[in-house]
């Protein structure tokens, strides 16, 4: 009992007490790892040490170097490096490229392929199957003999999305499987697509590259999204995008007083005139219809334009205010981007069953006409008074050209 006794007696080991929880004072703390006591007797020294060897200098470095392998295939959209070169070389070549060679080049990807991808299943079926598909598709384009599209991989993989497209019932489970899978990859390979179009957009005009893709070229590729998600092609009427309406139903939409080609024009019709034309649905089927047709997007927007007037006056007015409003101006338009770029974190429900839970849709495309005035530019001045150079001014510019950028303060003086 020496210690309690000693905090209670001694001022010193008191407050050390109080301080510390010792009355001895501070005094170092130490830990210490709970190991069994096998790893530490002498005859398994070999083991333990051939097992540190197994984790450290093979495990290891086989997971970084597979990390690293996978890391280096793969492209910021998690899409193969060799299809984003195929997609550049394929667009470059073909500047003005139709959809149906989008689409081509789309099934290509080697992300179909099983050399590229080990998710890839190669079935013996497939030798069967697949040549029956094809003669149900016309206008495949399996006689191209250009690389990688006539590979067996591509012409498999296009077929399917041709299938997909034309909402074909295929003729075995496994290949159903394999059009799930093919349909599954297409958005972020469709997304790598666009952003290909654009970066060579932008090297025709910094003059790196002699051809410049047409902007028909990145529609198509775009248009590839909400056809894919649909399962329609884009010539198809978008009203097939409704539950329970086929090619059958299209001719209800059709009278002679109305002819109904899109959703706005179906949702803009009075309610008993909309029920009548889908008279052939009953009345679960059309307030389903009605739900799929609210939860669908109204797109709306204007054209709005400002015009300098270039007059005598605004040339003299301060050059500084207008670059602030400029700069300004470009901030708001470049934080708006920026938001819309940005992937939105809400979500709501979505008719797709072709592909679900993805929200794109057939249809939506808006056009407006728009009308430019323009006008004569104005003479370019003469003069201008920042121009205005005093006598002095030109002086010292004239004794300072004679001055080489290498002459030190004491050859100065020296002159």
């Amino acid at each position: 009992m020496p210690l309690p006794i000693e905090a209670l007696t001694d001022d010193e080991a008191r407050r050390n007490w109080e301080k510390y929880g010792n009355p001895d004072g501070p005094g170092a703390m130490s830990f210490g790892i709970a190991l069994p006591s096998w790893i530490v007797e002498k005859e398994n020294s070999v083991w333990v040490l051939g097992l540190y060897a197994l984790v450290f200098m093979v495990a290891l470095p086989t997971v970084v170097g597979t990390w690293w392998y996978r890391s280096i295939r793969y492209s910021g959209e998690q899409v193969l490096l060799d299809t984003t070169q195929m997609y550049f070389y394929f667009c470059h070549k073909t500047p003005s490229m139709p959809l149906k060679r989008a689409l081509m080049i789309l099934a290509a990807s080697c992300e179909f392929d099983r050399r590229h991808n080990s998710e890839v299943i190669e079935r013996i079926t497939d030798n069967e199957e697949v040549p029956m598909l094809l003669r149900d598709l016309p206008n495949l384009g399996e006689k191209n003999k250009e690389q990688p599209l006539c590979r067996p991989y591509s012409i498999k993989a296009r077929a399917l999305l041709h299938a997909h497209l034309s909402r074909m019932r295929l003729p075995s489970e496994a290949l159903d499987a394999d059009r799930r899978y093919v349909v599954s990859r297409c958005p972020d390979l469709i997304v790598e697509m666009v952003n290909c179009v654009n970066q060579l957009i932008a090297l025709a005009y910094a003059r790196r590259i002699p051809r410049l893709p047409t902007i028909e070229t990145i529609e198509n590729c775009m248009k590839m999204s909400p056809m894919i998600v649909q399962g329609l092609w884009e010539y198809k009427s978008p009203l097939l995008q409704l539950p329970y309406i086929t090619e059958d139903h299209l001719k209800y939409f059709t009278n002679r007083k109305k002819h109904i080609k899109s959703l706005l024009q179906l949702a803009q019709l009075p309610g008993e005139e909309r029920r009548q034309v889908m008279r052939f649905l009953n009345d679960k089927q059309y307030d389903d219809v009605m739900k799929v047709l609210g939860n669908m997007p109204y797109i709306h927007f204007q054209s709005s334009g400002s015009r300098d007037s270039g007059s005598e006056e605004s040339r003299k007015s301060s050059g500084a205010e207008d670059d602030d409003d400029q700069w300004d101006k470009f901030q708001k338009r470049l934080q708006k981007r920026e938001r819309l770029e940005g992937r939105s974190k809400s979500s709501h429900p979505v008719h797709c069953p072709y592909f679900p839970q993805v929200d794109s849709y057939i249809g939506m495309d808006q056009q407006q006409d728009m009308k430019l005035d323009v006008k004569e530019a104005a003479a370019v001045p003469a003069d201008h008074p920042q121009w205005d150079l005093s006598e002095s001014d030109t002086d010292n510019n004239d004794q300072g050209g004679n001055e080489s950028e290498f002459t030190t303060d004491d050859e100065v003086e020296e002159e």
